[in-house]
Parts: structure tokens; sequence; C-alpha cells
């Protein structure tokens, strides 16, 4: 079965298995910040992605979740607060 992304209605599409895993792994060993504007805890591994990309997982407070996630070169915001 290939990981590949395909396109459906104009949306990005990959396996649901494979994206699963990678969110439940972030969540896991990502940094912890919180996002005081949508209430929500941000798991970001830096370089996390094959590309060599940073994955943030976005996980709700109120719900607890998964509401977001983002890949990119610069993921985390100035709005997000460090949590040791």
């Amino acid at each position: 079965m290939s990981m590949m992304p395909r396109i459906v209605s104009g949306r990005l599409r990959v396996s649901p298995i494979r994206t699963t895993a990678m969110a439940e792994k972030a969540v896991q060993v990502g940094e912890k910040f919180v996002d005081p504007k949508n209430d929500s805890t941000v798991y970001v591994v830096r370089k996390g992605m094959a590309s060599g990309k940073d994955l943030a997982v976005a996980v709700s407070n109120k719900t607890g979740k998964l509401t977001t996630v983002m890949t990119g070169s610069n993921v985390v915001r100035t709005r997000f607060i460090p949590v040791k």
C-alpha cells in the first residue's frame, strides 16, 4: 500500500493510519506549547517530516480531541507559550 498523498475533491489526502500514527507520536515526543488564542495544547516535532519540515499537532484543551495538524519550516507561532 502506497503512502503517497492523493488529491480528492481538491484536498490533499493521506492514509488515515499513517496520519494517526504520526499525530500520536507527535503528542508523545513533541515539545509542548500552549496556544491561548485557540485554547489548545500544541506538540511540535522539529524536522519531524521526511522533507525536513516541522510537524505540529494541536489538541483542544476543552475536548481533548485533535483539532489541527500543521507542517512547515516554522510552525511555532509567537503566541505559543512553552510548557516545561
